[in-house]
């Protein structure tokens, strides 16, 4: 939802008005980014450093132009509001960058999650799965980083808390031991179970005790 706001010939961001737009090229990008004939604005400043005529609203974590690649960035969060960053992602090639997801993104040389660059991951076999995880020729990836001892060439993403591969399960980042990987099932989100147990994220609880959680 955006919080600009046109009023007969006037707008405003939240209860602040722009005065030296020009209204009848005004154009909303999104919440908080904005343009007219003249100038691409965040809230009402007008943001001097990127290029107008190839400056692109990707999505609501991205946006570019000819020389960089830009960061949305939540700086704070509370119940009042919401402080964004334009930022650039300084060592991203702008010509070459493809977004595989929401945050998940490429260039010709590497892959990166947000704005940090993940060293170790082969930018050639690099394929975005399910959720927030990713795989390439050696590892599976949440978020930026790599889940130590899952297998790439047989993960399954099972939900946004769970995935497994032949031999493990994993919540999120962390192994759970003793389970039983040919009957694991997820029951819902952070809810599982096997043949010989019931399981809250990686602990095994009784299911009086999963009833109560």
């Amino acid at each position: 939802m955006s919080l600009y706001k046109l009023e007969l010939d006037k707008v405003f961001f939240d209860w602040k008005e722009l005065t030296k737009i020009d209204f009848q090229t005004f154009q909303i990008l999104w919440q908080f980014l904005a343009k007219d004939k003249s100038h691409i604005y965040k809230w009402w400043e007008i943001l001097d450093y990127v290029d107008y005529d190839t400056f692109e609203f990707i999505n609501e974590n991205y946006a570019k132009d000819k020389n960089n690649i830009y960061y949305l960035n939540i700086l704070t969060h509370d119940e009042l509001s919401d402080y964004y960053a334009v930022s650039v992602i300084e060592w991203v090639d702008s010509k070459t960058f493809k977004l595989l997801w929401d945050h998940y993104y490429i260039d010709k040389d590497s892959v990166y999650y947000k704005e940090r660059k993940i060293t170790y991951a082969s930018r050639d076999s690099f394929e975005y799965i399910s959720y927030s995880y990713a795989k390439d020729e050696k590892y599976v990836y949440m978020d930026w980083a790599a889940i130590l001892w899952a297998n790439p060439k047989n993960i399954q993403v099972l939900s946004d808390s769970y995935i497994k591969d032949s031999e493990n399960v994993f919540n999120w980042y962390k192994k759970i031991e003793w389970v039983d990987v040919g009957s694991f099932e997820v029951i819902w989100w952070q809810y599982a179970k096997d043949k010989n147990s019931w399981y809250h994220f990686f602990k095994k609880v009784s299911f009086e005790e999963l009833t109560k959680i």
